[in-house]
């Protein structure tokens, strides 16, 4: 059984069914296919717009997604699941079926008719870079900017040419943006990290810079341009801690138009509405007064109706908008991609503006819960770290993303108030109070006592928590288990510990010795896996780096078992109990390509299932007995998830409906069984949300 005993005594459900308890109807799931369910959920740092109003969102952390019906619905894009952090999208001018994506940390991709996303950068394979463009009066010209070294297509990405091994002013890649003026190839410019915004008229060959009227100094950390589509000789420019610029003589002279008081206030998006010049907005990064690491800057977004004479502001949201892009088809239309929080849409020229994320999932769920005393209540906690990173504020702000549940996974919200700053890796349901939920983040512990409505930190162990167990016969006893950093003759270890809190969290200390060799690596190691016996609380079994443990009275002393099994690996999860002989375990290996083992004799004496590592298969992070299943086991991680349904004689893939990365498999991080809903199972995946499905068989 997993440690945060999702599963009950069947006889626990007869009781609740015969009080008149309504279990509420879950989300619909496809019959043996797994289908995209949970919050949506996604950090959008580019957005772009088709000429027949189709909308495409680079997230952070899955990809590319498009909407054909103009925001109200969303869905990844064939093949581009891998991608992290699409900085640029652009559409061909020639062809707006076809699609470039500029991924942070491997280059430039494109797709043709929604179909696969090839890479098109020099050098034929994924490398890093910073910034492209493709020029609007001949779409064979592309033109990529890594670091200083600019390169440029003219056959739209099959052969590269470095045009220029420095480009001026160019260092920090955070900051750089590039255009190429819509009437001539030949006109590009940079906005660079000290120079403000640079010009080229020979393709990148030579260089001008900018400057202020009367030759003053102009802007000079730029990190938004825009050209004006109607008329492109004016020009904007956003500049950090320096407000707004506008040029109308193609970028040689500027002038500020709209200032900001401090250096974390940041244009990091601007857009000129192509029916209506005078109509110009930005998105704007201001930093929150206390401190940028305590919280995310705040959002805004400012319009002018002028020409940049005058401001307003028109919205002003908690996460930081990261794009702006207006429907050439319908520039009442304008969306904005945020940090976290998907696409917002105004359809009124930004007087108002609503949610447009519908089916926008992307991001990492690092666990996943079905409340046992509450039916209808799942829990996860897929937290991110702010994306606006990379518009250099200095600050790693980590949404929480604790998101709750109470209808079956029909709706969600988030639910982590009183967590500020905190990454949650763990959220555990307690099997013993109703309302009581733990959590665990980064080196912190929180408890909520009224169903995650609020959080308050509690003191718990120093140590890195890999699971976490509560006692349902004793309320007051919790478990957790994981590693602490030991300094041995200067040499750092993970010293692998299970602790123990006897008053519902308040204290805690250590129990078990769970590293035999004191000065040798044989004490470099973790306790991943941690389970209670359903029908013996007092019993309890940890699985380690370093062996296999079982105490027999709630931690007080513990011995190691586990005679053939090379230790227990994995993320969380490792260690399982079946449900249905409750003297057989599994668990995942250590450093062999037998990657499951079983025990029938409480974990005593181990043997190898039939999973083997054949070349494909190369570390699994995550172990699932199902609850409804007699020898049914699920193993998942880096590349895919198996299921046996033979107590392990046998495994098969079982990843039908789930996105394929690149690399072939789905990058499973969580798992878990509903213990109300027969059949169903959910499986957490790094960067593409929650997904569930129902069992026929």
């Amino acid at each position: 059984m997993p440690r945060r005993m999702r599963s009950r005594p069947p006889g626990l459900l007869f009781l609740l069914l015969g009080a008149g308890l309504v279990l509420p109807r879950p989300l619909a799931a496809a019959v043996d296919r797994w289908t995209p369910t949970g919050p949506d959920v996604a950090s959008v740092p580019s957005l772009a717009v088709g000429p027949t109003g189709e909308v495409y969102a680079g997230t952070a952390e899955f990809g590319v997604f498009r909407s054909t019906d103009r925001g109200a619905r969303w869905s990844a894009m064939r093949g581009a699941s891998s991608f992290s952090y699409v900085q640029e999208l652009a559409l061909d001018p020639g062809d707006p079926r076809t699609v470039y994506a500029l991924r942070r940390f491997s280059g430039l991709f494109r797709s043709r008719d929604g179909g696969p996303w090839v890479y098109v950068g020099p050098g034929g394979s994924p490398s890093s870079a910073d910034a492209f463009a493709v020029a609007p009066s001949d779409p064979n010209r592309l033109y990529l900017l890594n670091g200083p070294i600019l390169y440029v297509s003219r056959d739209r990405g099959a052969t590269w040419v470095t045009l220029l091994d420095y480009v001026p002013g160019v260092q920090v890649a955070d900051s750089n943006t590039l255009h190429v003026d819509p009437r001539d190839p030949d006109v590009v410019l940079v906005g660079s990290d000290f120079n403000g915004v640079i010009r080229s008229t020979d393709g990148g060959l030579t260089w001008q810079f900018g400057q202020g009227e009367g030759g003053t100094r102009g802007p000079v950390l730029v990190v938004a341009l825009a050209l004006d589509p109607r008329d492109p000789d004016v020009q904007y420019t956003g500049s950090q801690g320096e407000g707004i610029w506008k040029s109308t003589d193609g970028g040689r002279v500027w002038r500020q138009v709209l200032a900001f008081p401090g250096f974390g206030d940041v244009p990091v998006a601007l857009a000129v509405d192509p029916a209506q010049s005078r109509r110009v907005y930005a998105a704007v990064l201001r930093a929150v007064p206390s401190s940028p690491h305590d919280l995310p800057p705040r959002g805004e977004i400012w319009r002018s109706k002028d020409g940049g004479a005058t401001w307003g502001r028109l919205l002003t949201t908690a996460a930081p908008i990261l794009a702006l892009a207006i429907d050439p088809t319908d520039p009442r239309v304008v969306y904005a991609g945020l940090d976290h929080l998907g696409v917002l849409k105004s359809a009124d020229r930004g007087a108002t503006w609503r949610a447009a994320r519908r089916g926008l999932k992307a991001y990492t769920v690092l666990d996943v819960a079905a409340d046992p005393l509450q039916p209808g209540t799942l829990w996860l906690a897929a937290p991110a770290r702010g994306s606006y990173r990379y518009a250099f504020l200095g600050s790693d702000y980590s949404w929480p993303g604790i998101f709750r549940s109470r209808d079956g996974g029909r709706s969600w919200a988030a639910a982590d108030r009183g967590i500020v700053d905190q990454a949650i890796e763990l959220v555990v349901p307690d099997p013993a109070l109703a309302g009581r939920v733990w959590a665990y983040g980064e080196g912190r512990f929180f408890r909520s006592l009224d169903g995650g409505a609020s959080w308050q930190g509690i003191g718990g162990p120093d140590l890195e928590a890999l699971a976490l167990a509560v006692d349902p016969s004793d309320p007051d006893r919790v478990y957790t288990a994981g590693s602490r950093h030991t300094l041995i003759d200067d040499s750092a270890f993970h010293d692998p510990v299970v602790a123990r809190s006897l008053d519902g969290g308040e204290t805690w200390s250590d129990v078990g010795d769970f590293a035999p060799g004191r000065v040798t690596f044989a004490r470099d190691g973790r306790v991943n896996g941690l389970l209670i016996h359903p029908l013996r609380p007092a019993s309890v079994f940890a699985g380690a780096t370093t062996g296999f443990f079982r105490s027999r009275n709630a931690g007080e002393r513990w011995v190691q078992l586990g005679d053939g099994l090379p230790g227990v690996c994995g993320r969380q999860d490792t260690v399982a109990l079946d449900p249905f002989a409750r003297n057989t375990f599994y668990a995942l290996a250590c450093h062999t390509t037998r990657l499951v083992f079983k025990s029938t004799d409480s974990g005593a004496h181990w043997a190898p299932t039939g999973l083997t590592h054949d070349g494909t298969i190369v570390s699994l992070d995550v172990l699932l007995a199902d609850p409804r299943r007699r020898g049914a086991v699920y193993a998942a991680g880096s590349k895919g998830l198996f299921a046996t349904g033979d107590g392990g004689a046998s495994w098969r893939r079982f990843e039908s409906g789930l996105p394929k990365e690149l690399l072939g498999a789905p990058w499973i991080m969580s798992l878990a069984a509903d213990p109300r809903v027969p059949g169903r199972l959910y499986a957490g995946l790094r960067g593409g949300g929650l997904f569930t499905m129902l069992r026929s068989d």
